[in-house]
Parts: structure tokens; sequence; C-alpha cells
């Protein structure tokens, strides 16, 4: 259960956001309807609470629905939003954070690539392989090699 102190900051967190869109609509030209959220540089401060959700449920499946209802969007805007602050697909966000976190415990931790799959969500080791290949451009097990000076 919440309690008080993080309800609270919930309620202002939702606040400050909706002053935000009045502040953006009372400026906005007649007749014109402003981007949200981007159109007053949040974008990124959106992005940011996708990443904190995404970091906190990272040995889950992640699903774009779950992340834009964390940040109270549509799952389409929230793309828009992702694509135009990222430059990428909610999925590829989704990867590069997973194969960030991956590469750490390359780097730092004894544990299976199997192991390191399923501590960053990835279904099994071998889409873990995959995927890591495509977005370091060389393997896990290479990556680790290579960090540690082999």
């Amino acid at each position: 259960m919440m309690n008080l102190q993080q309800e609270m900051s919930r309620i202002c967190s939702h606040i400050r956001r909706l002053t935000g869109i009045r502040c953006t609509l009372l400026e906005a030209p007649d007749g014109q309807w402003p981007d949200f959220p981007c159109a007053r540089g949040s974008c990124q401060t959106v992005i940011h609470e996708v990443s904190r959700c995404i970091e906190s449920h990272l040995t889950e499946k992640i699903a774009l629905e779950e992340a834009a209802a964390h940040v109270h969007f549509s799952r389409s805007y929230l793309c828009r939003i992702i694509k135009g602050g990222a430059g990428c697909t909610f999925t590829e966000y989704l990867n590069q954070l997973r194969i960030e976190r991956s590469k750490t415990y390359l780097y730092r931790s004894h544990l299976t690539l199997a192991q390191i799959a399923s501590r960053t969500g990835f279904e099994d080791q071998s889409d873990f392989t995959r995927i890591f290949k495509r977005y370091a451009g060389i393997p896990p097990g290479r990556f680790r090699m290579l960090g540690r000076g082999a």
C-alpha cells in the first residue's frame, strides 16, 4: 500500500503536468493544437519516466501498454514521444536499456549468459545473444572477454 508521502508526491507530479499543459494551451495560437508533451521540452522527462518504469521491471515482460499507462498516455502517443525523443521504437528502446544493463553484468559479475538473459528480461540465452550482437556488434561472450582484457 502506498504511504501518504508517496501518494502526495504522485498527486503533485500530476498537478505539475496539468499546469504545464494548461500553460501550453493558453500560449498556443488560435486553432493550433500543440504537440504534447514535447512542446515544452518535457519529452525527455517522459522518456526518463518510461526508463524508470522499465528499469524497475526489467526482469519481467514489459508491454507498451504498461509503459503508456505508467505515464498516462495512449500507446500510439507514447510511441511518437519515444520516436521523437530517442529516435527509435519502444521495442528498440527497451532492448537498448536491457543491453546496457547486461553489459554491466558482463563486466562486473561471473553470471552465466543464461542468468544474465533472465535478469535483463530476455526470453532465453539465444534471444539475448542474438539481440546483444545486433546492438553491440559482437556476441556477449566476446564482449565479456574484451572487457576483462583477454
